[in-house]
């Protein structure tokens, strides 16, 4: 299979990971990128002179582990640099640190606020609301503590993120998203905060100057110079089979040109539905409903500058309740001194959860930023007689942030994934093509592992491979 490539779809870190390692095995590797960069979601732009990530992106020092660090220590030991960890989050009006202590939320909420929310997981211990037969984000999370403390600590921010109502979500997104919901375990951790046997750790989080772009672009480089290409501003158009299903060829179109190339396999990071439509043949019936199954939520980012806040040195704010339209707002020079770019006050980054056909997404700037002026400003990120200042304010949109996890989305993935992987050496991989919320070194991982696994065994046993993909399913989100 000399004269054949393997042919990596989409130039983020998953991507560039597996396409790096099979270069440095000798492999022809082409990347095919629809951006004029690389990078995904992990990209850094550049726009009217302000430098910046899209939206927050970190390493977790305690994570920071494993096949990522090995690969990014090899690329540059002193790729990434230790920052202070120092984000708040806001409930009743009142900041806590991020991630919060149990102890740290206790004290934001009133005392009939706290004694509603015992009466309510008393009640549900001797009087369980019915469960549904398909428990769901609502019911998991009820039946540990009650209704009370769900509506006061879940349920708006699992709404505002997913726009769906947490009863429509699945149970898995409270496994991946929620480090526990054991009342015990929590009024332990709450006892002990207090009586001062648990003392907060100071946190920190890992970064590379220049901002998180710099680790796909280390990647990209890299698999260049082992004899990879990336092709950008590249789309494939057409998957191609040979008499036995197996993938023989891919067609893409650069610029104005197609071109047809031979394919020893194809990793694939697109969404898993527009790699389905590059294949041939008619889907059958049951394919195409549970394609219909699947949907990303959308981001809309704003950046702009505001006047300078001196009250916090916190590099990012969560913002769980529904009276804020955004969920996250990060400070980029506190990230690395070169981003935000220069001009009064300082940049920051609003991040906005949305749909592709709802009124954030389509929003004109001016629009947008009208709309979030009274939040802000009751955030305390804007003084109430200031204005943001109108220099260099743009925005950006990523259409396929996350995956929805609504109920019974295991069984579509099932029978697509399955479906696709019937064509041996066809390997869908990272957040889109594996239907996954996960972090940069989680996905690293999984780049890494997917190349080392088809380097080892090749397309012909796979079957161990697919039988590690429930894993992926199953991370943790850390934070």
């Amino acid at each position: 299979m000399k004269d054949k490539y393997i042919v990596v779809l989409g130039a983020g870190v998953c991507g560039l990971t597996a396409a790096r390692e099979l270069a440095r095995a000798g492999k022809r590797v082409l990347v095919l990128e629809k951006e004029s960069e690389v990078g995904g979601l992990c990209r850094t732009i550049t726009v009217n002179g302000c430098r910046v990530d899209l939206g927050s992106h970190r390493f977790h020092t305690d994570a920071y582990e494993g096949n990522a660090r090995a690969v990014l220590e090899s690329l540059d030991p002193k790729m990434l640099k230790s920052r202070p960890r120092r984000g708040l989050i806001r409930f009743n009006r009142s900041y806590v640190p991020y991630p919060p202590h149990v102890y740290d939320l206790l004290r934001t909420f009133t005392l009939r606020q706290l004694a509603a929310c015992g009466r309510g997981w008393f009640r549900q211990r001797f009087r369980p609301e019915p469960v549904p037969g398909e428990p769901n984000f609502e019911s998991h999370i009820v039946g540990k503590i009650g209704r009370e403390a769900y509506e006061l600590f879940y349920r708006d921010a699992a709404q505002k993120h997913w726009l769906l109502p947490p009863r429509e979500l699945s149970v898995d997104e409270v496994k991946k998203r929620v480090e526990t919901t054991e009342p015990m375990k929590v009024l332990g951790d709450a006892l002990r905060a207090m009586v001062g046997l648990r003392k907060p750790k100071k946190m920190t989080f890992l970064y590379p100057p220049g901002g998180i772009g710099e680790i796909p672009r280390a990647l990209a480089s890299d698999l260049e110079r082992g004899g990879g290409r990336v092709i950008l501003t590249s789309r494939p158009i057409a998957i191609h089979c040979d008499m036995a299903g197996r993938v023989s060829g891919i067609e893409y179109k650069e610029g104005g040109d197609v071109s047809k190339i031979p394919a020893e396999a194809v990793f694939s990071t697109i969404p898993l539905t527009e790699l389905a439509d590059l294949l041939p043949g008619e889907k059958p019936q049951s394919m195409t409903e549970a394609l219909k199954q699947f949907s990303w939520r959308a981001l809309r980012l704003l950046y702009c500058r505001v006047p300078e806040i001196t009250w916090t040195e916190a590099e990012t704010f969560y913002f769980p309740e529904m009276k804020f339209p955004f969920g996250r707002i990060s400070r980029p020079r506190l990230f690395d001194v070169q981003m935000g770019g220069k001009g009064p006050g300082e940049l920051i980054c609003v991040e906005l959860a949305c749909s592709k056909d709802d009124e954030i997404y389509a929003a004109g700037e001016g629009g947008l930023i009208s709309r979030l002026l009274s939040p802000l400003r009751e955030a305390e990120l804007l003084p109430p007689d200031r204005q943001p200042y109108p220099e260099k304010l743009f925005t950006e949109r990523l259409d396929c942030a996350y995956a929805v996890l609504h109920l019974g989305w295991r069984r579509s993935f099932r029978l697509v994934y399955d479906w696709l992987t019937e064509k041996s050496n066809i390997y869908p991989l990272g957040r889109q093509g594996l239907y996954l919320h996960n972090n940069i070194d989680q996905t690293m991982d999984l780049g890494y592992r997917c190349a080392h696994h088809y380097l080892d065994h090749g397309p012909g046993h796979r079957q161990s491979w697919d039988r590690d993909i429930e894993q992926w399913s199953n991370l943790k989100i850390k934070y």
